[in-house]
């Protein structure tokens, strides 16, 4: 009986061995070459079958360009004795030699100066990176500190080193670099700190303290007054100066008209037509122009000089010339259409995009070819990217001023910012940073519930074009306020579009005299084109430009009361296309119409003129553009995307449910697409912030099952008498589904959605993500509001 039991432990231990034991390899690790070394994939490398017997194995490398630097993966790999497969895999670091310069001098900073580690340190190799362990150094105390650099290759670590840092007193006093400060009356002299440029070597622009002396000082009263700037530094360290502060009742009027103006031989100029005078405080000053143009010789080809004076009610002087060129007749008017660009200056690979730049030089060149040429914009221009957002909108402001931007329909989305907050100082001249040469055209806008336009927008622009005189129409689309958050648009509505066409082009025709009528509007108005093309002579519309729904088409109708084709246009968005048409003339008759879109790959040359106006922006947010937070791990679809900004939304509220719009998330992330700031406002491109509010649980049963918004809930739970929190974007909260069942309980976080998705990437980062999936775990809880992820008034995001 023993024996029996002893060999039955014998075979016990031996299935157990043989059950436990598995093919495996043993020495595999990640590979660092130089390019052009002799390379070894195997040294130290040794494969074990099941059995505990060496075997050999293979090695795939065709995965690796042994020419190019980068990061590779290599496969090891054999079958065993029982036919598995065994494979493992390896990384392999090819680079070119990598060299490592740095200066051994100790780093001198001043207390709370922030040092400069890469001072002194220089790193060959595209792919090189350094950190550095500051956690000892304390840059408020004096003292010997030493920090550790450690220098990588990719993840790869090739060299570490320390260097001294040595932190000393600050003797160094701030220096004010305002020299005159002009304020408009009325502005509190309290704020003046705000308006004076200062720097210090040490200390940050908010910690030094600032204090402003006067002995006489009325800032209601405009005139010349000596200030006393006193400025401190953390370390103690002050300076004192004295400056002339100027209180003006404001800026000089402005006067916006082309330079250069043509005008075939022949044909008189109305230049009220072509200019508008316009002041911060007066307004429309347009009756108060003086214009002298008696040099004018419209029978005799050249140069002649027009002179334009403005003086406002604060006898603030402007005075302008203008060069008018009498050509000979001209053949042919150019029709340049640019709508819903949507903040894309640069262009976008992605979507083949053209950007600015390339269009720009298209008009430019256009213009050169045919001095007349008109450019038309049909709104929600500036919304929609990171470098137009940041700036709200200056770097297409510039561009298209330069570019000689003949009207302007206003957009939907040009209400995202608050329209009277953001683009009425631009459209109007009370901007301090840039100003558009343009007005805004909404001819169906009123304020609610009156027939009453606002000052601020005009129904139509006039231009004289070679001899013709056009009448260009600008309006929004009927009853589109449904575009835009409520709160943006609670004071106006848009109304009926074909009434404002009726009114304004009789009223262009017979009493303007206008021969061609051109209706731009923000809006794809196909249903009522056919009621456009039937109007009557002194009401005809010979042109029409579309926009809003992003489609590119050229249609034709007949017009009803002259037989001729009436063409609706609209050319895409983002600058996939720009609209041309091309009017073929003799004298003061069109003898043909062309109209087309021209696609983006088409435009393939860049406007140096235009490059140098952007450069600067694009200089200031290239690092948000650029840095990569984190590697898309999977497709990330648009719809998903929607659905994990409302998990984040109720993450960070700690509500029972959040609400966000599929129609707010705009494009998709492939896999293995860097995610950056910039790849972020692709998504996510309308400025929308998150707002709380109580709703009962019926009220929100009823929402869920519209179905028309991403949520995150268990909605079986919820109780419909009871009241629950619930969050949303703020476009949607203020809507009709949501605005009347939360009972004037929210609260405006103002946090931007996008911001807490910037926020949880990382987050994820910094907790060793690699990549973004959505099964990752989310970091995000309600305590990250609390968290500055962008510094004041701008979108310098924090440890990306």
């Amino acid at each position: 009986m023993k024996k029996l039991l002893v060999c039955l432990g014998l075979i016990g231990l031996l299935f157990i061995y043989s059950c436990g034991t598995k093919s495996y390899f043993k020495g595999i690790r990640d590979l660092d070459f130089e390019i052009g070394e002799t390379m070894s994939f195997i040294s130290g490398v040794e494969a074990f079958d099941s059995d505990g017997s060496k075997t050999t194995f293979r090695v795939d490398t065709s995965k690796v360009n042994f020419q190019e630097e980068g990061v590779y993966e290599i496969r090891y790999y054999f079958t065993d004795k029982s036919g598995k497969l065994v494979e493992e895999f390896a990384s392999v670091f090819l680079h070119y030699k990598i060299d490592v310069f740095y200066s051994f001098d100790d780093l001198q900073i001043a207390i709370s100066e922030v040092p400069d580690f890469s001072e002194g340190l220089e790193i060959s190799g595209t792919y090189t990176t350094f950190e550095v362990d500051d956690s000892k150094l304390d840059i408020t105390k004096k003292g010997t500190y030493v920090v550790t650099y450690s220098i990588y290759y990719y993840s790869l670590l090739v060299a570490t080193f320390e260097r001294t840092v040595i932190v000393s007193a600050d003797t160094t006093a701030p220096v004010l670099l305002t020299n005159r400060l002009t304020i408009i009356t009325g502005t509190n002299p309290d704020t003046i700190s705000d308006l004076l440029d200062y720097r210090d070597d040490s200390t940050k622009k908010e910690d030094i303290l600032v204090q402003i002396t006067y002995t006489v000082f009325d800032y209601n009263t405009p005139g010349d007054y000596s200030i006393t700037i006193s400025l401190t530094d953390i370390s103690g360290n002050s300076s004192t100066y004295v400056i002339i502060c100027v209180v003006t009742n404001g800026s000089s009027p402005r006067i916006n008209i082309s330079e250069d103006i043509y005008t075939p031989v022949g044909s008189s100029l109305n230049f009220l037509n072509l200019v508008y005078a316009i002041d911060f405080e007066d307004g429309d000053l347009i009756s108060s122009l003086i214009i002298e143009s008696d040099e004018v010789n419209y029978e005799v080809e050249g140069i002649y000089n027009v002179y334009f004076t403005l003086t406002d009610s604060h006898a603030n002087f402007t005075e302008k010339i203008v060069h008018v060129h009498v050509t000979p007749p001209a053949t042919e008017i150019d029709i340049l259409y640019l709508n819903d660009l949507h903040g894309d200056v640069l262009g976008n690979l992605s979507y083949s995009s053209a950007g600015i730049s390339k269009i720009g030089n298209y008009i430019e060149e256009t213009r050169k070819n045919n001095p007349y040429t008109l450019f038309l914009s049909g709104g929600d221009m500036f919304q929609g990217t990171l470098i137009s957002n940041y700036f709200n909108g200056a770097p297409v402001v510039e561009a298209l001023n330069y570019l000689g931007l003949d009207s302007f329909t206003l957009g939907n989305h040009e209400f995202d910012w608050g329209l009277k907050e953001t683009m009425v100082p631009i459209f109007t001249g009370n901007s301090s940073y840039v100003n558009t040469n343009y007005r805004m055209l909404a001819a169906n806008l009123v304020y609610k519930g009156t027939d009453i336009m606002p000052s601020f927008v005009y129904p139509y622009e006039i231009k004289e074009v070679a001899g013709f005189t056009i009448g260009i129409i600008g309006l929004l689309g009927e009853n589109i306020e449904s575009a835009i958050a409520t709160k943006r648009v609670e004071d106006y509505e848009f109304t009926s579009e074909l009434e404002a066409i009726k009114k304004y082009s009789k009223y262009l025709r017979e009493s303007e005299g206008c021969d061609f009528i051109i209706v731009d509007t923000h809006n794809d108005n196909s249903f009522i084109i056919r009621d456009i093309s039937h109007l009557p002579a002194n009401e005809r519309v010979d042109l029409v430009f579309n926009g809003h729904t992003h489609q590119s088409y050229v249609n034709t109708y007949t017009n009803s009361s002259n037989g001729e084709k009436l063409y609706q246009i609209q050319s895409a968005s983002y600058g996939l296309a720009l609209g041309q048409v091309k009017l073929s003339i003799s004298g003061k008759t069109i003898t043909d119409i062309e109209a087309y879109n021209i696609p983006s790959y088409d435009l393939q040359t860049e406007s140096t003129n235009i490059n140098n106006i952007i450069a600067p922006y694009v200089e200031q947010v290239y690092e948000l553009m650029n840095t990569t937070i984190l590697v898309a791990g999977e497709y990330l679809s648009r719809n998903n995307l929607a659905d994990f900004i409302a998990l984040l939304m109720r993450k960070a509220t700690g509500v029972v449910i959040a609400w966000h719009n599929y129609g707010g998330t705009r494009v998709d992330i492939q896999e293995g697409v860097p995610i950056t700031v910039g790849k972020i406002y692709e998504v996510f491109p309308f400025d929308n912030v998150i707002v709380t509010g109580k709703m009962r649980g019926d009220f929100i049963k009823q929402i869920y099952s519209y179905n028309n918004y991403s949520a995150s809930v268990d909605i079986n739970s919820l109780e419909n008498s009871r009241e629950y929190t619930i969050a949303s974007n703020d476009f949607i909260y203020y809507g009709d589904d949501f605005y009347d069942l939360t009972s004037g309980t929210e609260n405006n976080t103002q946090v931007l959605i996008r911001d807490i998705l910037i926020a949880e990437l990382i987050l994820k980062k910094n907790f060793g993500y690699p990549n973004f999936k959505f099964s990752n775990t989310v970091f995000t809880t309600p305590s990250i509001l609390d968290v500055s992820y962008r510094t004041i008034n701008s979108y310098n995001y924090i440890n990306i």
